[in-house]
């Protein structure tokens, strides 16, 4: 008898439900999907084309304020320019050449004993003025780098700019009273000139002898009066290679120089323009103008009047020479000189000794070398170039 199996119960395995989307639904989905990637590219491209806008804009704006200071600065340096032409055209000015070299050729006739001036007193004087200022700012210079060993020189020099009694300065001198033809001559022009400098704010104007570039006379009386610009302690200057230029080739008329550094001026870098002074086609000389180089801080600087300019917060105009050094003050040096000073120092392009001389006196500057968005434009006359920078957060 065989045993029947148990019915034991049965467990059917469940059938997964599949779902099924229709044809609708799949179609919205895909419109959904669509729709998110291009809004995703949209918004993408929309960014980069308002990037590009901004950026446009921003460009046009360092555009317009780089026009507008080299704009202005070719005009200061022209108006230099034409200042310096309009007085050597003048007839005075071939009158006075003539009569101060004549006076000096006198001078040079006189004996030792009739040129003798105290000695110790013009060093002593001459140091305080200028040696010791010149050292503070770091420059390597004693008192034979400014002082020659001719007698003409510091006799005129030491009666016109140290023993001057009770006034102060040199310039308001018009006769030393020492009964020389130099003195009735210069007790003639010098107020006419003298006028002429405070009127158009330069710190000095000279007439140069055109055969051994002596320079006959001086509105401010420097260490540079009488001296031989080219062989002189001057003979390197920015004034010495200007005047030498116009005499060169006076059929060029003015020149300019560029900004740099004077020793008979140790308080701020200067300017230079210099044009010749005919009489017909006779070269009588020379007549230069020198002028405060920080002019052009002033000008790119808007006088501190940034937001009336159109400056943003931080941005900044400056002249950029081809050594890579400003010839105008950056605006941070302006306002927080201290500040410039310590990022320059950090990031390696400054010492110490560099900062002692930049803290004595106003000084040309090197670039910081941040990576920065700016347009320059070449100015031509002797300048550097006008360069617009804006600091890293305006980028």
């Amino acid at each position: 008898m065989t045993e029947a199996k148990a019915d034991a119960p049965q467990h059917k395995k469940r059938r997964q439900r599949v779902m099924r989307l229709s044809m609708a639904t799949r179609l919205a989905a895909a419109v959904v999907v669509v729709s998110f990637v291009a809004l995703t590219v949209a918004t993408v491209v929309g960014l980069r084309t308002g990037e590009s806008l901004g950026k446009d804009i921003y460009e046009e704006r360092l555009t317009g304020l780089q026009s507008t200071g080299a704009t202005n600065v070719a005009a200061e340096l022209n108006s230099t320019k034409r200042m310096a032409t309009s007085l050597s055209a003048s007839p005075q000015a071939v009158v006075a050449l003539d009569e101060f070299s004549a006076a000096l050729d006198t001078l040079d006739g006189l004996s030792e004993s009739e040129l003798e001036i105290d000695v110790d007193r013009l060093i002593e004087d001459y140091e305080e003025r200028f040696i010791v200022p010149l050292q503070d700012r770091g420059r390597d210079i004693e008192i034979p780098d400014i002082v020659g060993d001719n007698s003409v020189p510091l006799y005129l020099q030491y009666n016109y700019a140290v023993d001057i009694g009770v006034l102060d300065d040199p310039e308001l001198v018009d006769d030393a009273d020492d009964g020389t033809r130099w003195s009735e001559v210069h007790d003639i022009v010098h107020p006419v000139y003298r006028d002429v400098a405070e009127e158009l704010e330069l710190l000095d104007i000279y007439l140069i002898d055109p055969d051994d570039l002596r320079v006959v006379y001086s509105v401010a009386k420097g260490p540079d009066l009488a001296t031989s610009l080219k062989v002189g302690p001057f003979g390197g200057s920015a004034l010495a290679n200007t005047v030498k230029r116009v005499a060169k080739d006076p059929s060029a008329g003015a020149a300019a120089s560029d900004i740099s550094f004077y020793s008979g001026v140790p308080d701020t870098p200067v300017g230079v323009v210099a044009s010749p002074v005919m009489d017909g086609d006779r070269l009588a000389g020379v007549l230069a103008l020198m002028y405060d180089g920080l002019v052009y801080t002033d000008i790119l600087t808007a006088d501190g009047k940034w937001e009336d300019a159109g400056y943003s917060e931080s941005s900044d105009t400056y002249m950029v020479g081809d050594d890579a050094t400003t010839r105008s003050d950056p605006r941070l040096f302006v306002e927080e000189p201290q500040v410039y000073l310590d990022e320059s120092q950090e990031a390696g392009l400054l010492s110490d000794s560099e900062r002692a001389a930049i803290e004595a006196a106003p000084q040309r500057s090197d670039c910081r070398g941040r990576n920065i968005h700016c347009h320059h434009r070449v100015l031509r006359g002797g300048l550097g170039e006008p360069h617009h920078e804006p600091s890293p957060s305006d980028q």
